[in-house]
């Protein structure tokens, strides 16, 4: 009789630990799946990077000087007003442009880390293990968030690259121009 009773608390123990270890083993899948998708955003954030941001504001606040100091006008044409509001407009952005690529970096360097101690303590069973779903649901939420910062990074680059090669060649001559009158 006690062999029997050996025999079923033997099993009922391995039953258990093979659900514990299944649920463990979809968790760090969970977790594994997170880090390829963080790397995923982190690779398209590193091959977007502007190198010239420095050279594009220092050129763009030449540009706006010369034509400030040396167009004297008292009649400005509505076209060339517009263009030049754009112009000051891509100029601005360039800060905040850099600002959230280095914000976004970091962000994606802290993520790695939360999803590497987090499947760390999976692997461990330490913690709290009836939370693991919320923290990874927690997870998916800051890499969500990262996502957005990635496309507003990215809309607000476009924008300004766009103001950029639409403008910049025809303001810089013409702010040329104005130096040699």
């Amino acid at each position: 009789m006690n062999k029997i009773n050996l025999t079923f608390l033997i099993l009922i123990g391995f039953i258990l630990f093979s659900c514990i270890d299944s649920k463990k083993e979809g968790f760090i899948h969970n977790v594994d799946k997170l880090t390829e998708k963080l790397d995923s955003l982190e690779k398209v954030i590193l091959e977007s990077k502007i190198d010239t941001i420095a050279s594009w504001q220092q050129n763009a606040s030449s540009v706006e000087l010369r034509i400030k100091n040396n167009l004297y006008v008292t009649k400005v044409d509505v076209d060339f007003a517009k263009k030049m509001d754009d112009y000051k407009r891509m100029r601005r952005m360039l800060n905040p442009i850099n600002r959230n690529y280095v914000k976004t970096k970091e962000a994606i360097e802290e993520e790695k880390l939360a999803l590497a101690n987090l499947k760390k303590d999976i692997e461990n069973g330490a913690g709290k293990r009836d939370k693991y779903s919320e923290y990874i649901e927690f997870e998916k939420g800051k890499i969500k968030q990262i996502q957005l910062l990635i496309e507003d990074y990215l809309n607000t680059k476009n924008e300004a690259l766009e103001i950029h090669n639409r403008l910049h060649n025809d303001l810089n001559s013409f702010s040329l121009s104005l130096l040699k009158k």
